[in-house]
């Protein structure tokens, strides 16, 4: 990619051809307040925050949307320009109710940020109150129209992160709000509860309601682990409190593993109930019964012992790869037994030899291929599965994929077409015939 050479604020700064007059700019450590723009989604210039005066320009420009070009000289921190950003923002506070003593995400607001930084202790226009209702009808996500302040951020999240396309604009001028399918309540609606609306709003608008008020980010421990609820294996960001999850986001919004579903963010959140600390086994009068590690381990050990002969392991298919191998070395050496399987065992391996001998390969699912690929695909075939159950993400990046006009969808599925929206070519054969 060329390198482009610009003048910003007296200094000469080097940039790449493509980029916009923002990516240089924090490329280059130079800091331009935004709050539509976030990484990971399209601009849009939709706030005003991030504008700057530009050489030959007759007015000041978004640098969100504006192409860096060799020689552009460029002010970010002008006089005019801090006077009309606290005009923005001024005008931004009086349309709609923030208050940010009630709000739960006070403390890591981006436009509470931006209100301390112009030191917004007053506005000089009247406060319009509108009436403004709240969405709760969805079981994790709720929508506050009070605190929207219409930047389009969860939009762009849901329609090219999780590729649903449920959020929109209703409505135009001083009635402009954020629905859910034509004015659906999000519990209703064609939400899949994945969350890249929560994590991309900038102010309390858009919030998780299992969560409300257990910590700012600043309190929180912040960790990096791999989510348990499917065998894809998502990265994830924890923020811990005492030793208390308090939130579950993606890594970054950017890349093809920026989308998280509704197992690793929401559900996670909901397993807080006391867990077992000792070991339980089953009494003379059928009830469980504390033990200790001991005992607990002497009753396993003896009731393997006796089982050896006939004993089979059954692990989920939802586990991780690594855990799945070490399961299978665990019966198959310990244990001495090759029975061995995992409840859907049957149809993996009736789609193998379909594809084994389809391909030509010999190898038929044992082909190296990440879920990142997914987004590269001319063609992809879905055969007898609902990702959208098992694998939510491998399904968000299947909609993305055709949603880009990359790939061409094809489902071959007994029961029903698991991607009725987007599916180019539906074959529906006897049940139990799909391989």
């Amino acid at each position: 990619m060329n390198e482009i050479t610009l003048t910003i604020n007296g200094k000469q700064v080097r940039g790449k051809a493509g980029n916009t007059v923002l990516e240089v700019c924090q490329a280059n450590g130079i800091d331009v307040p935004t709050l539509c723009h976030l990484d990971g989604l399209s601009d849009v210039g939709a706030c005003r925050m991030c504008v700057v005066e530009i050489e030959k320009e007759r007015r000041p420009v978004p640098s969100c949307t504006y192409p860096a070009r060799d020689g552009l000289v460029v002010q970010t921190d002008t006089e005019k320009l801090e006077k009309y950003r606290r005009q923005i923002l001024e005008l931004i506070f009086t349309e709609h109710n923030h208050f940010c003593m009630f709000c739960e995400k006070s403390g890591d607001c981006e436009l509470q940020q931006l209100g301390y930084r112009y030191q917004m202790d007053h506005v000089r226009y009247p406060y319009t109150f509108p009436s403004l209702s709240v969405d709760s009808l969805n079981k994790y996500i709720a929508i506050d129209h009070n605190r929207c302040i219409l930047c389009g951020r969860c939009i762009r999240a849901c329609s090219e992160i999780a590729a649903a396309h449920t959020l929109d604009f209703s409505q135009r001028g001083w009635k402009t709000e954020v629905s859910a399918d034509l004015n659906q309540s999000l519990g209703e609606s064609s939400c899949l509860n994945c969350g890249a609306c929560v994590q991309a709003c900038p102010t309390g608008a858009i919030f998780n309601k299992i969560n409300l008020y257990k910590g700012l980010t600043d309190d929180c421990e912040q960790l990096k682990t791999v989510c348990p609820g499917c065998g894809v294996g998502c990265e994830l960001n924890v923020l811990i409190r005492d030793n208390n999850l308090v939130r579950v986001d993606a890594p970054s919004l950017t890349g093809s593993r920026s989308a998280l579903c509704r197992m690793g963010r929401f559900e996670l959140l909901e397993q807080t109930m006391p867990r077992i600390t000792s070991p339980l086994v089953r009494g003379k009068k059928g009830e469980l019964e504390e033990c200790s590690l001991d005992s607990a381990a002497q009753r396993i050990s003896r009731g393997l012992s006796e089982a050896k002969d006939s004993f089979a392991g059954m692990a989920s298919s939802k586990l991780p790869s690594e855990t799945l191998s070490l399961f299978n070395r665990f019966i198959s050496e310990v244990i001495g037994s090759d029975s061995i399987d995992t409840p859907d065992g049957a149809s993996y391996r009736i789609i193998s030899e379909g594809i084994s001998k389809f391909a030509g390969n010999g190898k038929g699912l044992d082909i190296e291929c990440p879920i990142e690929e997914i987004l590269e695909a001319d063609c992809i075939l879905v055969i007898g599965a609902d990702p959208e159950t098992t694998n939510p993400v491998v399904s968000t990046l299947t909609r993305r994929a055709v949603s880009q006009g990359k790939a061409k969808l094809i489902v071959i599925n007994s029961a029903r077409d698991v991607f009725p929206l987007w599916t180019d070519l539906w074959l529906r054969p006897r049940a139990g015939s799909e391989g």
